[in-house]
Formats: structure tokens, sequence, C-alpha cells
């Protein structure tokens, strides 16, 4: 009976210390509110609200005028709005603290956005590279077929109804063109994205983080704006969710590295979003124009060249975050790998390396895991210090395992 009333006593202490579960709808409540202690949440989240206001009045007229077209349109920003919110979402879970189950933290989140944003823009090119030729190839036939039973009054009645029902749709890409020159200012300093090629540029050694061009008054800027959104964060994160505190930005040095460079993929995969936004939508202006001048090959020429750019662009944060997900190094450096591997068996005592592992959290975040065979007779804790030093100038997560060899040799 006593060790019942002690159970039971362990257990309402638990119970009352435990954060309680909250619902779904919550916690997009709470990422909501927590996207205005930021600069870029708060700067995403004004845009997707513009974003949703643009969709109702697409859709709303396009029903109300009974216009497909306008509709569609419509329609089709409902995805760019899912983007947008799945991106808002991975940024603001990327800056939880890691736990148990995610003992890296929730970083990798914002590389899928930033893949899934690469998809969706190439997926989107191509859409529209089909849509063009079908439309061209039926507007012919259409036009053809219709010209032959036609009179003058009533071609110039079908002209007026037509540009009557045209100028709503070219309005909204008028708006879109308008939204998306906002996104782009408004996240214009992760226009650049240039990973570093070459394996000797990568590590905590450097102060180049990844990026060509992104230099350590970049990062400082980027842990000064989060500085107050980190600290909202552990102060109120107790309120909102059952997991783990997060930890202040500048708490560990190479947790706050992670945290950067995987927020710039997410942010410069946004700024592309909006930059090919805008290209979609002035290259459709474009088609509509040039056709008007009976300049028909523009609506298949404009898609084409659009699709080409998106791919040119969209090409190496697709590729960078490929391999990232596929936990392969996000570099093709096989040359100074090999030479690292070399430095390590060169060591005195080293046997061999029969395991080696790497990849990347994300494109300047490397992680190393190896496995090194020393002679029973060498001193394990000198070359364990020998082999970190090594990889420590290029990784920042290292997991070092040794194996003493059955023989001396």
């Amino acid at each position: 009976m006593h060790s019942v009333n002690i159970n039971q006593a362990v257990f309402d202490r638990i119970t009352q210390e435990r954060p309680q579960k909250i619902g779904r709808l919550q916690k997009w409540i709470n990422y909501i509110s927590w996207s205005r202690e930021s600069e870029e949440p708060k700067k995403l989240g004004n845009l997707t609200f513009a974003l949703i206001v643009i969709i109702i009045i697409s859709i709303l007229n396009g029903v109300l005028k009974s216009n497909i077209q306008m509709t569609i349109n419509g329609i089709h920003n409902c995805l760019h709005l899912f983007s947008f919110i799945f991106s808002m979402y991975a940024l603001m879970k990327a800056k939880k603290n890691s736990n148990m189950h995610y003992t890296y933290g929730y970083t990798r989140y914002e590389t899928i956005a930033a893949f899934s944003n690469c998809i969706f823009l190439i997926l989107s090119s191509l859409f529209l590279v089909i849509s063009s030729l079908h439309y061209l190839t039926h507007d012919e036939d259409h036009s053809s077929s219709a010209a032959q039973n036609i009179t003058d009054g009533e071609k110039a009645h079908t002209e007026a109804s037509q540009h009557e029902d045209e100028s709503g749709p070219l309005i909204i890409f008028y708006v879109k063109i308008i939204f998306n020159l906002v996104g782009i200012y408004s996240f214009s300093e992760y226009a650049l994205f240039a990973p570093l090629e070459e394996f000797q540029d990568i590590g905590a050694s450097t102060q180049k983080y990844a990026y060509s061009g992104v230099n350590e008054s970049t990062y400082k800027n980027y842990s000064f704006k989060y500085e107050k959104f980190y600290r909202y964060l552990s102060q109120n994160s107790h309120h909102f969710t059952d997991e783990s505190h997060p930890k202040p930005l500048n708490a560990h040095p190479h947790s706050s590295k992670l945290h950067f460079t995987s927020h710039y993929e997410n942010m410069h995969s946004i700024f592309l979003h909006f930059f090919i936004d805008f290209l979609f939508n002035f290259s459709t202006l474009a088609c509509h124009y040039l056709m008007n001048l009976d300049f028909h090959e523009a609506a298949i020429l404009l898609p084409l060249i659009i699709m080409i750019i998106t791919i040119i662009f969209t090409k190496k944060l697709l590729v960078i975050t490929f391999k990232i997900l596929l936990q392969a190094l996000p570099i093709d450096d096989e040359i100074n790998v090999k030479q690292m591997i070399q430095e390590i068996t060169s060591i005195n005592g080293v046997v061999e390396v029969p395991q080696q592992h790497f990849w990347g959290m994300t494109a300047g975040y490397l992680v190393a895991n190896v496995t090194v065979k020393i002679r029973k007779s060498s001193n394990s804790e000198e070359i364990y210090q020998a082999i970190h030093t090594i990889l420590s100038k290029k990784f920042y997560s290292i997991c070092i395992q040794i194996e003493e060899s059955k023989t001396e040799y």
C-alpha cells in the first residue's frame, strides 16, 4: 500500500511538470505569433497574407464573371501559397533545439523547403510550356474554323467581348508583378548562392561560410536579427510545444553555423521563387501583347526561354540540397578528400582507415565518421588527437572510432 502511494505521488509530480500538448491549429497560431518576432518571417508572413488576398480576389472575380482563366490563375496561385507557407513553417521549425529524436536539430526542414521550392519552380515552368503548346494548337484550329463562319459585325463584337474578358486576368498579372518585385527586394540579400567548390575552403578554419560572397559580416547580421527571436523562443516555448526548449543562437559556434547555412539555403530558394514567378508573369503579359501583333510564335518561345532560365538558376541549389538529403558530400572534390585520408594513414601507429563516412548537414556543415585501426603498441590518445586535429579543419561534427589491430603490422 505504501509503494502505491509513492508511485501515485511520483506520477502526479511528473504529470504536473510535463508541458501540456497542444492541437495542430494552436501550433499554427503559435508559429504565426513567432513569425512576428523576426525580420525574415515577418516579411514572408506579410507577403503570404498579400498573396491570400490576391487569390481570393482572383477566384471571386473569376466565379462571378464566369471567367475560367482568372479562376485558374487563382487556383494556380494557391500552389505558390502552399510553397510559401511550408518555407515559413520550415524557417520557424528549424530554429528549435535538438532533442533525442532530432539529434542535429530541425535544420533539415529548411533544406527540404529549399529542395521542394526548386522542384516546384521547374515543374511550373514545364507546365507553362505544355499549356502554351496546347493553347497555341487549339487557338489556331479555333481561329481558322471561326473565321469561315463569322460576319464583320460579329467579328467586331467578338473582339470587343474578348478584350473585356481578358482585361481582368491581365490586371491580376500586373498585380503579381508588383507583388514579386516587392518579394525580390525584400530577400535581395539572399540573391547570391555560389557554394565553394573546393574542399580546402570548407571548414571551421575559414570564415567564408560555404558560400562565395557570404562572409563574417553577413553571419553577424543574421545573428543580430535573430537574437531577439531566439530570446523570445527561449522564454515562451513552454507555452507552445512539448518539445525541448531552443537554446540561444550563439550558445555553440558549430550549432550557429548549422542554423545559418540551412537558413541561407531556404531564404535563397524564396528569393528564387519571387524572381522566377516575376519572369512567369512578365512573359505571360509579353505573350499577350506579342500575339496581338500576330507574333504567335511568342506563345511557345517565351515559355521555353523561361524554363531554361529556371533550370539554370535553380540547378545549383537543387543539386546541393539533393546531395544533402541523400547524406552525401555537397561538393565534388574527391582528390582533396583522398589526400586527407592519406594524411590520417600517414600518422605514426595508424595501420589503415577501413571505414570512412562523410556527408553534409548543409552545404557548409560537414560531418565525419571514421574508423581507424592502430598498432597494439601505439598510443591511442595521441593518435586520436592527431586525427581530430586533421578532421576538425573541415568537419564540424566528428566521430572517431579507434580499433587495435590484431598484429603489429
